[in-house]
């Protein structure tokens, strides 16, 4: 996954992720790949868009994958 620092940037000691999902996956991944188009880091999940769904896995395996609360998660857009 090359080229993925310029998905990840540091703002008033946040650390933020340009995330592109991919909903209604087999299955989840994270890091899934880095899309160079859209210079941001794939995640698949297995749920859908509706309900806000999605953006709870999402939610969910950043937690998982980085070993953090959720309450230090915070999706600004999506």
């Amino acid at each position: 996954m090359r080229d993925w620092k310029n998905a990840v940037s540091l703002s008033n000691n946040e650390v933020r992720l340009q995330l592109h999902v991919i909903p209604s996956f087999s299955h989840s991944v994270f890091p899934a790949e880095y899309n160079t188009w859209r210079n941001s880091i794939e995640i698949k999940v297995k749920a859908r868009t509706k309900e806000n769904k999605a953006n709870r896995e999402v939610r969910d395996q950043i937690v998982m994958f980085f070993n953090i609360s959720q309450k230090e998660v915070c999706i600004i857009h999506g």
